[in-house]
């Protein structure tokens, strides 16, 4: 997940991470812990980025958010979701399980490419 720091200070670092002018102030993260806590605490300096890849696909920060707190932080942990998680997710976002299973879907499929061809 792509995480990116809004705060006062020029260079911010959470170890291992470091937002600085270099990256933007967008890191691509791993620990889904690590995103929730950042998120959560302090309020307002840590944000997913607008050009996080799940964030993309879904395009409502309120319900990624609700994935974040689940352990979904990318398009491939969404991808893996079995019924049972589609159920469990649908309830904790607020939307049909039949919007999830779409979701999942254009997940799976295979990444576009970006401008710098990543």
């Amino acid at each position: 997940m792509k995480i990116e720091y809004s705060g006062p200070f020029k260079i911010r670092t959470v170890e291992p991470h470091q937002w600085n002018s270099e990256n933007k102030f967008v890191v691509d993260m791993t620990d889904p812990a690590l995103v929730v806590e950042l998120l959560t605490h302090p309020p307002g300096d840590f944000a997913i980025s607008e050009t996080d890849p799940l964030l993309k696909l879904i395009d409502n920060p309120d319900q990624v958010g609700v994935m974040v707190l689940a352990g979904i932080i990318n398009p491939s942990g969404l991808a893996a979701l079995g019924p049972a998680g589609v159920k469990t997710l649908a309830s904790s976002v607020g939307t049909s399980e039949k919007q999830i299973k779409l979701w999942v879907k254009q997940a799976s499929l295979p990444a576009e490419p970006t401008e710098q061809g990543d």
